[in-house]
């Protein structure tokens, strides 16, 4: 992996924190941001062969996908910002990769949505950003 690599990977990294607070505070994630994300998978393409490539796009197809489906099963369940979100991971990672971390950010989800149940916490009804899991996932997944 090349100097240009890593600087990009740390660009994406450091939008997916961006990411991760804005949707934490404000239940919303900017589109800027998601643009910089997918300005950064799309740079990586550069360096990347033609197979890594249609691995990518698969990623992206992957993503969108699952959250079709689950849409469709559950109208509301996520924001656009979400599938936005998750789609351009899918792009930076690749499908196999998104598919760990899209893994990894429901399960910590889960653990956050029990933890805050245990506390006797109100959760029903209560809208919980999914944007940080997303990006924890990715990162994790990412680094594995």
């Amino acid at each position: 992996m090349g100097k240009e690599m890593v600087f990009i990977d740390c660009i994406w990294i450091g939008l997916l924190c961006m990411i991760s607070y804005a949707d934490w505070k404000e239940k919303r994630i900017p589109d800027k941001l998601l643009l910089g994300v997918a300005v950064c998978a799309v740079v990586q393409m550069f360096f990347l062969g033609k197979e890594e490539i249609m691995l990518r796009f698969a990623g992206m197809g992957s993503s969108v996908f699952v959250f079709f489906l689950i849409l469709i099963a559950a109208p509301g369940a996520f924001g656009g910002g979400d599938v936005k979100l998750s789609a351009v991971n899918g792009l930076y990672l690749g499908a196999i990769p998104w598919m760990r971390s899209f893994g990894i950010a429901v399960i910590s989800a889960t653990i956050y949505i029990v933890y805050k149940m245990c506390r006797m916490q109100k959760i029903r009804g209560e809208e919980i950003a999914f944007g940080p899991f997303l990006c924890i996932g990715a990162i994790i997944s990412f680094f594995s």
